[in-house]
C-alpha cells in the first residue's frame, strides 16, 4: 500500500495494493492499458500534481 500526498495542495491519496516504487512510476505515466481503479486514480493524481511537492510513503 502507498500514500501519496500532495504537500502543495494538502491532498492524498491511499493506493491499496500498489507499492511505493510502482506508485511513483504511475505518477509519470499518462495512460495504461489494463489499470485497475486504484492505478487509475494515481495516474490522473499524477497528472494533476507531478510538478507539486509530492511525498509517497509506504502504508
Amino acid at each position: 500500500m502507498a500514500f501519496i500526498i500532495c504537500d502543495d495542495h494538502n491532498l492524498d491519496v491511499e493506493a491499496d495494493g500498489v507499492d511505493p516504487a510502482a506508485a511513483r512510476q504511475l505518477m509519470l505515466t499518462d495512460a495504461k492499458v489494463d489499470a485497475n481503479a486504484a492505478e487509475k486514480e494515481i495516474i490522473e493524481f499524477g497528472k494533476h500534481h507531478r510538478d507539486c511537492n509530492i511525498r509517497i510513503l509506504a502504508g
